[in-house]
């Protein structure tokens, strides 16, 4: 007897993981959680969270038994602490403020060419929301 294709695999994983996702939505909360800082419960919620994609990753997984946990979990080890160091340490802080700065700025390097060949299509009140006008320019400035 042959093997599935990877069409028929991807196919039944997928048939056996839509069961655990369809309630999803339906359990996630409408409003967002308060911020309280560190809790137990927020940090199990970003481990659950974590885990889950790590798990539909595996499910969908070609090869499965050559999956090198060691590097995920130094993968997932270095995560948690960039996240706790962006939380925590000032001067982390104070590095990715000054990135988000300079992406904005860029931003807007990419907002006023793009006004200044389009002009009044730029403008969304007039001319309503264009995607080809106002999203694509940025994503091809940062392509290129």
């Amino acid at each position: 007897m042959h093997s599935p294709t990877p069409l028929k695999r991807s196919a039944r994983r997928a048939a056996l993981l839509l069961p655990l996702l369809l309630p999803m939505p339906a359990l996630a909360q409408s409003t967002p959680a308060p911020l309280t800082g560190l809790s137990v419960e927020s940090l199990f919620r970003g481990l659950l969270g974590m885990a889950c994609i790590i798990a539909i990753a595996w499910v969908f997984s070609a090869k499965r038994k050559h999956v090198d946990w060691k590097v995920v979990g130094i993968g997932l080890l270095f995560q948690l602490v960039l996240a706790l160091a962006i939380l925590y340490v000032p001067f982390v802080q104070t590095g990715f403020e000054l990135v988000g700065r300079l992406f904005v700025k860029v931003l807007d390097f990419t907002r006023i060419g793009s006004e200044f060949l389009f002009r009044d299509l730029m403008d969304v009140k007039s001319s309503g929301f264009i995607f080809a006008l106002q999203i694509l320019p940025t994503i091809i400035f940062f392509s290129a």
